[in-house]
């Protein structure tokens, strides 16, 4: 795509010269560069696609899933630059350009910049953990532990008996009041948890009764939650005396693998884990609050309580959440 000045005119050499070139010779050298750029691009995705197919050809399990791959690089608005990019290509070897060698030099350019992916950086895996692809490390922590706990615990079962009815079973069986009819679960800032809640203002009590499922070949797998006891009496509002009361309340146990796999094991851990782990605890809890609250089994039955627990306690968290809800009108099960 050569940019040719006219034969009557001497090729230009000082600035007043380069200010009064035609405005057809500015489009024309416009249209060489991006176009150039356009082309570079696709080559990239050439080389790309190349790479893909040589070096991971048992990652398909056939043709058109590689087929769809090559055609995820083509989104509507690359489609839209395409079409502009080649229409200007046509239209310039239509008035007899040649492909210049500035051109070439673009085009190696552009796709020397987009193969060593000179934009990689963490601030890249920051906006792909806060898309919504499912694919990222927050979203899948958070559905395994919806679909392989919270949505065995927490729905009724084929025969009405659901988190409610255990609930309402233990406070019976206890004689003891549950705070609020619903499961607190705990996300520590250091993602570490202890193997019991225990402080100035809880304490262990029991456990909900265990719910049985056969799950991955193993039969009557056991699924439980534990109940806490305030030390503290508490009261409901200003008119209510002072009584004992008992919580549901547990920390995500996905956060302590997590913890477990930055800490313990130098092998499962990365550079990137440590660094974006914020950003994965925050994509967990809105991922696990939108699984929680879609689907009818388990929707108002949790409350996810992201805390610092270098400066709070379980216990003080918990004792203000359920106040919190007292206040809204949530109030123990009768």
């Amino acid at each position: 795509m050569t940019v040719h000045l006219s034969t009557n005119q001497s090729t230009p050499t000082t600035k007043a010269d380069l200010i009064t070139l035609p405005f057809s010779t500015y489009y024309e050298l416009t249209s060489c560069v991006f176009t150039s750029i356009m082309l570079g691009y696709y080559i990239h995705i050439l080389f790309e696609i190349l790479t893909e197919y040589f070096e991971y050809p048992r990652h398909y399990d056939r043709a058109k899933s590689l087929l769809l791959t090559i055609l995820s690089h083509f989104n509507f608005k690359l489609r839209v630059w395409a079409l502009i990019a080649f229409s200007i290509a046509w239209m310039i070897m239509l008035n007899e350009k040649l492909i210049h060698p500035f051109s070439l030099i673009i085009i190696f350019i552009t796709w020397f910049i987009l193969r060593i992916d000179m934009t990689e950086s963490t601030h890249t895996y920051k906006k792909f953990l806060r898309q919504d692809t499912g694919l990222d490390y927050g979203c899948g922590m958070a559905s395994n532990y919806f679909h392989g706990f919270l949505n065995i615990v927490l729905p009724e079962n084929n025969e009405g008996i659901g988190f409610i009815e255990r609930i309402l079973d233990f406070q019976d069986a206890q004689r003891v009041v549950v705070a609020v009819p619903k499961l607190f679960i705990l996300l520590p800032h250091s993602l570490h948890s202890p193997k019991e809640f225990k402080d100035d203002w809880i304490e262990k009590s029991s456990s909900v009764e265990t719910v049985y499922s056969h799950r991955a070949g193993v039969p009557g797998r056991p699924y439980t939650v534990g109940v806490y006891r305030f030390k503290n009496k508490l009261k409901r509002t200003a008119f209510d005396v002072p009584s004992d009361y008992y919580v549901v309340a547990e920390c995500a146990t996905p956060l302590l693998s997590y913890y477990e796999s930055i800490n313990n094991l130098k092998i499962t851990s990365t550079a990137y884990m440590e660094d974006l782990k914020l950003e994965v605890v925050k994509k967990f809890a809105k991922s696990l609050k939108k699984f929680i609250e879609s689907t009818p089994g388990t929707k108002g039955l949790v409350e996810v309580l992201y805390f610092d627990d270098g400066e709070q306690k379980v216990g003080e968290v918990l004792e203000c959440a359920v106040k919190e809800l007292w206040k809204k009108g949530l109030y123990p099960l009768t």
